[in-house]
This record gives C-alpha cells, structure tokens and sequence, in this order.
C-alpha cells in the first residue's frame, strides 16, 4: 500500500500551480479519474502480491499509475493540491451537482467500494502495508 501513501502525500504536497480554474464537473470528472486510476493501481498491486512478483516490478508499475493521476490533473493545468482545496471550498456546490447527476454520484460509490475491496484482500495478503483502520472516504 504504499503506492497509495506515494499518490495520496504527492496529491497533498503538491506545489500548487497558479491556473487552476475548474469548473464543478471538471472537479468531479478529476475526481473520478484520479480515483479509478488509483483503484486500478490496486487492482494491479493485488494481482501482483498474488503472483509473488518482485519488489521492483511492483514500484515500477506503481510509478506508472502515479503518471496516469498526475496527467487527470495536468490535462486541467491543476495541481492535486488545488483540487483538494476546490473540493473544500466548494463542498456543497459538488454535493448538489452529485445529486442531480446520479450517474457520476454511482461511479463514485462504486469506485470507493472497490477501493474498500481492494483495501481489504491486499491486507489480507500483505497485513503490515494498510492499517487496518485506513478505508476510502
């Protein structure tokens, strides 16, 4: 799990870029995006943990994912660190926009169940890597 901890404390610390204008939907489509990628590195992680692979085959495919979520948030000339601010800032303007479109609210769920899931199998294979108390948000 410690792709996600690299993902999550570069999403955090980011150097935050002057131009980030985004729009409700265009936080929520990073949301998605960033989070499906990451889910997608787990997905991989537990493939990988199952097939025993080596150390440097995990970062590497580790360090791919991370590219993918940093280019979400490149593609709108934003940092992870202005996003999450965005997020704050503008929590019930995307609570609203989530409710009247239920489809992306569903993706999101969906995305955080699997997260869940994944969570859950990587720590049953590799306990010490995902404190048990850590899930999605």
């Amino acid at each position: 799990m410690k792709f996600l901890i690299a993902v999550l404390f570069a999403w955090v610390t980011a150097p935050v870029m002057a131009a980030c204008n985004l729009s409700i939907e265009q936080y929520v489509s990073i949301e998605i995006e960033s989070r499906q990628h990451t889910v997608d590195g787990m997905a991989q992680r537990l493939i990988l943990l199952q097939q025993q692979a080596n150390v440097d085959l995990m970062y590497e495919a580790d360090s791919e994912i991370a590219q993918k979520v940093n280019a979400a948030f490149a593609r709108y000339d934003c940092s992870p660190a202005e996003h999450a601010r965005f997020g704050v800032v503008h929590e019930g303007d995307i609570t609203v926009y989530l409710l009247s479109h239920p489809e992306k609210q569903a993706k999101l769920e969906q995305i955080k169940t699997r997260f869940n899931q994944y969570t859950q199998s990587i720590r049953a294979i590799q306990p010490e890597t995902v404190p048990a108390e850590e899930n999605a948000s």
